[in-house]
């Protein structure tokens, strides 16, 4: 089965004041292919308001990009992770994503 990691080095997200069905968003973006390009967007993940079904996650044939919904009670964790771990990797292995460290040593301390 193919996968793909991304090395992640930037995030943003946001939360919905009006108009959306979901309750806030999160990007996920990594560098350009070269030291001026800008940086490219690998995945969103809508955090759905509590008790709104979870629409089906899109991931692109290509593993280049994905667009991943989840409860919004996981919000919290997921930017835990992104301000405070590094570096953080976004793997893509259909019909699996995940977001996390590389291996870290034990004991290590931030």
């Amino acid at each position: 089965m193919a996968f793909k990691v991304h090395s992640i080095n930037n995030y943003s997200y946001s939360y919905t004041l009006t108009g959306n069905d979901y309750a806030a968003k999160l990007q996920l973006w990594k560098a350009g292919a070269t030291p001026t390009a800008a940086n490219i967007e690998v995945a969103q993940i809508r955090f759905m308001y509590e008790g709104a079904a979870i629409p089906a996650n899109v991931i692109n044939a290509d593993l280049e990009h994905a667009d991943l919904y989840r409860p919004i009670k996981d919000l919290a964790g997921i930017i835990d992770l992104l301000r405070h771990e590094k570096p953080i990797s976004f793997t893509l292995n259909p019909p699996f994503a995940f977001v996390g460290t590389s291996i870290e040593p034990t004991g290590e301390e931030e």
